[in-house]
């Protein structure tokens, strides 16, 4: 073309080719020199930094200077443990210790010029791809009399740099490993399948002081996936299918939480005393969740947490440890459990949405198992803590529940726990009903050998206090048309049997067929006192509490139970003798009748020899 056949042309060629030439070859040279180079950097700067505690390494790193793209290959962060040992001598060592090891580290868009003109260092994108980490938690503290530095990090680093801005750092598959050796007997929790990534990491003048922002950050957020492990002596193994939590938002969600028992029920109560337990919960949310308050002291802060969509089974062990009677299980109330719990607690609100709660009881005597549940549990607890000075202002802790008892009766109650008596203070008050009574036969039966032939309440109501040596309150029971059948385990072909002669009893002398008596009258109410035996737990003491009232309200007092036994023994007095009469009367006339036929044969048989002593005479 014409066009080449211009000076200027060829030389603008020219020109740019050497320019083109000379860039690469600067290139190529640079990235000869670029990994010994990088490397003494990188270990120069973390010496300097951590007092020789740490080195760098990798195997190999390339950098694309059009691009501002540096990788490095199977780098590793290295703690000297020498140079730990003689800080902890010092007693200037960190109380925490840190091991990385990273497959390949991807840095995008690094901005070289305004590092070298502006001291501004300005990242588009820093990945991690499967890193290895490793944290040791020591419980060495910085000495008091050293020197505190109260200037900023931004104040720190002004003298070399004037900005560190970076987009985003991508931490993606990360195998964590926690070592605790802050207590007498180390803890190591493992995690995998951990994501991080922080967003728009900025330090400068305007976000030094800026509190919005975590570790200058504008979010920090986190994932772990599929989290499993095992508790409580092996007898349980636990599961989160995901936790997920951002700095932005505050918000700490918790997603597929199980707790579920190793062994059948009969291997674990062969290894156990305890009841077995079943956790399951679709969902917990802790809002405005405090990450640096629970890092700190593990304290979960937050103002409100919510529970959705689950159960908690609880399955009673039939087998009671001899020792158990001379231990006070007062530490099962409520409000002496949450002081027990490995982590401190803070929640403003605990909202409960589609719950619900099933107790299981094998009964030995009847080679049977009975139970209860309480269906679609809604409400809210308030002032869930065990943080002192939140004590201090309020030391109440409430909770406002409604349910469906057996998925059938609808129900409320309200609890109030006192979170300072020593005593465990507590109250419930609520009501419940109506319901059709033979829908607790499925308890009633293999638990108390009583099967309700028919009866309706209409409503229970109740107000109870207590603490952990007694409780005093108030029981109402409405109900209608009351008939029980009273059985007996026959064990040996495994049925119940009727007892129809004490179950006739009871309908006639013990039990009231209603309450009230007749249309218009007032309804018996029982006033309730119940000293609870130690080796009783709370919901235990709860039930047995209500039980006294409902008896009464039945018409089972101590009296009228006593007035019964008397006549009721008086009526199998009569019973036996009566019996025994007709079983005299049936024994004679089966002898009669014996003799009868013997006599019978004695005839036919001396017959037949008089009439072969005739033949043998003709």
């Amino acid at each position: 073309m014409d066009i080449f056949k211009h000076k200027w042309v060829k030389i603008a060629l020219s020109t740019l080719l050497i320019i083109i030439t000379i860039l690469l070859v600067a290139g190529f040279v640079l990235t000869l020199c670029f990994k010994p180079i990088l490397k003494d950097k990188i270990n120069d700067a973390l010496r300097k930094s951590s007092d020789g505690l740490y080195h760098a390494n990798f195997d190999d790193a390339s950098l694309n200077l059009l691009l501002g793209r540096v990788v490095l290959h199977h780098a590793s962060l290295i703690p000297d443990t020498a140079a730990f040992n003689r800080q902890k001598q010092l007693g200037t060592a960190p109380d925490k210790l840190y091991h990385v090891r990273v497959n390949k580290l991807v840095i995008n868009n690094a901005h070289l010029l305004k590092l070298y003109f502006k001291k501004q260092i300005n990242i588009g994108t820093i990945v991690l791809d499967a890193p290895e980490l490793r944290v040791a938690q020591y419980p060495f503290l910085t000495p008091k009399n050293k020197p505190k530095d109260n200037r900023t990090v931004y104040q720190r680093m002004a003298g070399s740099l004037k900005m560190l801005h970076i987009g985003q750092i991508v931490f993606s598959n990360v195998k964590l490993r926690y070592e605790n050796y802050t207590n007498k007997q180390p803890a190591v929790n493992a995690f995998k399948e951990l994501d991080f990534k922080a967003t728009d990491l900025l330090i400068d003048s305007a976000t030094q002081f800026d509190k919005s922002r975590f570790l200058f950050c504008r979010e920090v957020s986190v994932q772990l996936h599929n989290y499993r492990g095992r508790a409580a002596k092996a007898l349980y193994g636990y599961e989160v299918k995901r936790i997920t939590y951002s700095t932005r938002t505050k918000q700490l969600q918790i997603n597929g939480l199980s707790l579920l028992p190793l062994q059948t029920p009969a291997s674990f109560f062969q290894k156990t005393y305890s009841d077995r337990f079943v956790l399951r919960a679709k969902s917990l949310q802790f809002d405005n969740f405090d990450f640096e308050t629970f890092n700190k002291n593990q304290t979960i802060k937050a103002s409100s947490a919510s529970l959705s969509s689950g159960y908690i089974q609880v399955y009673s062990n039939p087998r009671t440890d001899p020792k158990s009677f001379k231990i006070d299980k007062s530490i099962t109330f409520p409000n002496k459990t949450v002081q027990q719990l490995p982590v401190k607690l803070k929640i403003d609100t605990l909202k409960l949405s589609g719950y619900a709660v099933y107790y299981k009881e094998y009964n030995p005597k009847t080679k049977r198992t009975g139970y209860i549940t309480f269906n679609r549990i809604n409400g809210r607890m308030y002032n869930v803590t065990t943080d002192s000075a939140a004590i201090a202002k309020n030391h109440l802790w409430k909770a406002n529940l409604r349910a469906s008892f057996m998925n059938r009766a609808p129900m409320a109650v309200n609890f109030i726990f006192n979170l300072k008596d020593s005593l465990y203070a507590y109250s419930y008050r609520g009501w419940a009903g109506p319901l059709n009574l033979q829908a607790v036969n499925v308890a009633t039966v293999p638990l108390s050998s009583i099967k309700i032939e028919s009866g309706r309440l209409k409503r229970m109501d109740f107000n109870i206090q207590g603490n952990r040596k007694q409780a005093q309150g108030k029981v109402t029971l409405l109900y209608n048309d009351l008939k029980v059948q009273l059985l007996k385990a026959d064990t040996a072909s495994l049925k119940m049997r009727k007892l129809a002669l004490v179950s006739l009893i009871a309908n006639t002398l013990i039990l009231k067929d209603n309450n009230p008596d007749k249309p218009g009258e007032q309804p018996r109410s029982a006033d309730v006192i119940y000293l609870r035996p130690k080796n009783y737990p709370f919901f235990k003491t709860l039930w047995r509490t209500l039980l006294v009232g409902i008896k009464k309200c039945a018409g089972l007092d101590a009296k009228t139970q006593r007035d019964a036994d008397l006549k009721l023994s008086e009526k199998e007095k009569k019973e036996f003798f009566k019996k025994k009469k007709k079983e005299a009367e049936k024994k004679e006339k089966t002898e009669k009748d014996r003799q009868k036929e013997l006599d019978k044969q004695k005839k036919k048989a001396r017959e037949k020899v008089e009439e072969q002593q005739k033949k043998a005479n003709q």
